[in-house]
């Protein structure tokens, strides 16, 4: 699997596996957290989100 910058195409997939992150480790974070979050980490210049390419 090759690593590529995530772009907003990415979000419904990058905002399951968050929220299933979350879930897991039972924190109790509302969707809409990560969902306000990661539009702006992925369009920000100082964060690095990273998507998979099979």
């Amino acid at each position: 699997m090759n690593l590529r910058a995530a772009d907003l195409d990415d979000l419904p997939t990058l905002l399951d596996l968050a929220v299933a992150f979350y879930e897991e480790d039972g924190f109790a974070t509302p969707r809409s957290a990560p969902a306000a979050h990661l539009p702006v980490l992925i369009d920000s210049a100082s964060a690095r989100v990273a998507a998979g390419r099979p």
